[in-house]
């Protein structure tokens, strides 16, 4: 769980600053207050059992955090399906980053996440969402069948022999960066940099 916290923290970090730059009015606040709610109640207990790893309460915490996502996902499955793919219309930027993070932590149901890329697709050539929010989907949805990622953004589920610190295997590596760059990803250098950062902060804070 601690390298899906930590790719999580790095997602937030794009969120934010992607945004800053539009600013529209939700059509339907209340949809877009209770997606923004749901986003909020997956990081807070995320943050709680990751503050409680080590200790009894941890198994606790961990179920319901699990528990979180899984009923944040069943939402939007009916959100999705009265509406389509959240548009900037719909529930304003905000909004759609956090129907964005909700799928992309939907982990249990793997068959709506592939449901829902071709609507993110789709939303993506219209500019509706960001394309690193696809790529990101792209790539768990790899990892998760044992394949080799695109884009280099998971770090996990997968086996590091050498280097714990280092992202699940990539396809073409050689590419890699022309393919980030299409999607709206930093360097990869970039990343793993900010990766190796968050990650000794956080082995800091356990001693």
């Amino acid at each position: 769980m601690q390298s899906n916290l930590l790719v999580t923290i790095v997602i937030s970090c794009l969120l934010l600053s992607s945004t800053t730059n539009i600013k529209q009015d939700p059509g339907n606040k209340e949809l877009a207050d209770e997606l923004l709610a749901m986003r909020e109640a997956d990081i807070k207990a995320g943050d709680k059992a990751k503050s409680l790893r080590g200790k009894p309460e941890f198994e606790q915490a961990d179920k319901d955090f699990l528990a979180i996502r899984q009923r944040n996902a069943d939402r939007m499955k009916s959100i999705v399906a009265q509406s389509g793919w959240p548009t900037r219309a719909l529930v304003g930027e905000k909004g759609i980053a956090a129907a964005f993070l909700i799928v992309q932590h939907a982990d249990k149901d793997r068959e709506f996440q592939r449901y829902c890329l071709p609507l993110m697709k789709e939303a993506g050539k219209r500019g509706e969402i960001d394309l690193w929010q696809i790529a990101y989907l792209i790539d768990r949805l790899l990892v998760a069948d044992g394949k080799k990622q695109l884009y280099g953004t998971q770090f996990d589920p997968c086996e590091h022999k050498d280097d714990p610190d280092s992202p699940c295997a990539v396809e073409d590596p050689d590419n890699l960066e022309a393919r980030r760059k299409e999607m709206g990803l930093g360097p990869m250098n970039d990343y793993l940099k900010l990766m190796k950062e968050i990650r000794s902060k956080s082995r800091a804070q356990k001693q």
